[in-house]
């Protein structure tokens, strides 16, 4: 029988559902698992959690919904403690990189122009506001994810248009409010912002690439096979994850650059 695109979708999307719970609604679980992530459980609860469900699933012949209604509500009821990793101290940790790294951008791409036309660089009123409000908005993020996060997962057209709006957020101070407020030497604003850069970025490799940095959703008496493989995955899309702002801000910078000639 033919596999439509669709079913590949389904399959992809529902992969670690169906190894972790086999004898339970695939969508069922990933409520389940979503949420106790959203709460910041540890991978080995969540996936003891949805082991204990499909257990009682296969023995029983009930339906997860049947036995344990809405996944949502049951993942709550759980009341499974957050992960020391999920700490609002653990999370700051993690988060400065990335706040480093867009210092880093922000200097690179603002002194790119000014060195190739020789010109100073002008940090504006706008430049200024729009680093703080976005350095802002990441730190309330990184303490107090769990709104957000909901948000996203169960209104994605809602998380969408939040979106949109807090990045014309940004960009509105940047058009209006254009005064100068100093004059720096480009070559040496360009050199600083590509260290910041470099070093955020590194920190951000170093984090991704710890044995105890990838926290997998783990099956009870997974196999060492299936153990590495998860948490090979996870570092992955670490390691991705760090190198996004420095490829970005190739990007931009030699587009800007370009432009500037």
């Amino acid at each position: 029988m033919t596999t439509t695109a669709q079913e590949r979708r389904e399959a992809r999307r529902f992969a670690i559902e169906r190894e972790l719970a086999p004898h339970v609604d695939p969508r069922w679980a990933e409520g389940v698992l979503l949420e106790l992530r959203i709460q910041g459980v540890a991978g080995d609860l969540i996936g003891e959690a949805l082991g204990e469900v499909d257990s009682h699933c296969a023995e029983s012949g009930e339906s997860a919904d049947e036995a344990f209604g809405d996944p949502v509500a049951y993942a709550r009821s759980l009341g499974l403690p957050r992960s020391p990793d999920q700490g609002a101290g653990a999370v700051v940790r993690t988060v400065l990189p990335t706040l480093v790294q867009l210092a880093g951008m922000f200097l690179t791409l603002w002194s790119v122009p000014a060195v190739v036309t020789g010109d100073a660089v002008e940090i504006t009123v706008g430049q200024v506001l729009a680093g703080v409000v976005l350095v802002g908005a990441l730190v309330l993020l990184a303490r107090r994810p769990e709104p957000v996060l909901r948000a996203l997962v169960r209104r994605p057209v809602v998380g969408t248009v939040a979106f949109g709006a807090a990045s014309a957020a940004l960009v509105v101070p940047l058009l209006l409010l254009r005064a100068t407020l100093v004059l720096l030497p480009a070559g040496a604003t360009c050199a600083v912002g590509i260290a910041l850069l470099v070093v955020g970025t590194a920190a951000d490799l170093v984090r991704a690439r710890r044995p105890d940095g990838a926290d997998p959703v783990l099956a009870p008496l997974q196999d060492a096979a299936t153990t590495t493989r998860r948490r090979r995955e996870s570092r992955r899309v670490g390691l991705f994850a760090a190198l996004l702002v420095p490829a970005w801000t190739l990007v931009v910078g030699v587009l800007l650059g370009w432009l500037a000639t």
